[in-house]
């Protein structure tokens, strides 16, 4: 058997030398933690993702259903429907005032995610309430900002919905304010 004369290595120092193969390898683990990094980096924002858009799904239904609690309470008795809405949460017939929302965590020292927070003095501010609505304002139609309780009075009520929860970047709190209406 013999070799053709081409293929015969002419320089025995010819070739691939360890540390260049020492390179390579380097070069190949490199490449495999830049693409493992960017796997866990990807799962994480899809986790992040999802918590964000359960929390934003709990602020849209619970505000919707405390719409449809004040229509319903607007349309049964107009002159006591926001008695009725305080009523309602207070009594958790409905809704509550306190609730718990599928796949998130409540924080430390509280059993539930979700607080409701009914406005019923024209006098309370937004730094009160931690969220920016436009208190204190006119809230029962009278002309003037003095009212400590318009519960029986209100044309509207501001309510705010606080989620708190363990999230994967820790202890997270988010507010939604807005207003129902008696109308």
């Amino acid at each position: 058997m013999r070799q053709n004369p081409e293929l015969r290595r002419t320089d025995p120092e010819a070739g691939i030398s360890l540390l260049e193969v020492m390179v390579a390898v380097a070069v190949i683990l490199l490449g495999f933690l830049a693409l493992g990094q960017t796997i866990v980096t990807t799962h994480a924002l899809k986790r992040t993702s999802e918590e964000r858009r359960t929390v934003l799904s709990a602020l849209r239904v619970v505000g919707e259903e405390l719409r449809v609690m004040a229509e319903d309470a607007a349309a049964s008795d107009p002159d006591t429907w926001a008695q009725t809405i305080v009523d309602d949460l207070t009594s958790a017939t409905r809704l509550g005032t306190m609730f718990s929302v599928r796949g998130l965590t409540p924080q430390v020292g509280h059993t539930t995610v979700g607080e409701i927070r009914v406005v019923t003095s024209e006098l309370t501010t937004d730094a009160d309430l931690g969220v920016e609505i436009g208190m204190p304002r006119d809230l029962d139609g009278d002309g003037d900002v003095n009212n400590s309780n318009v519960v029986s009075t209100a044309t509207m009520l501001p309510m705010v919905i606080t989620l708190r929860y363990r999230g994967l970047g820790g202890d997270r709190t988010i507010r939604r304010g807005f207003y129902v209406t008696r109308f």
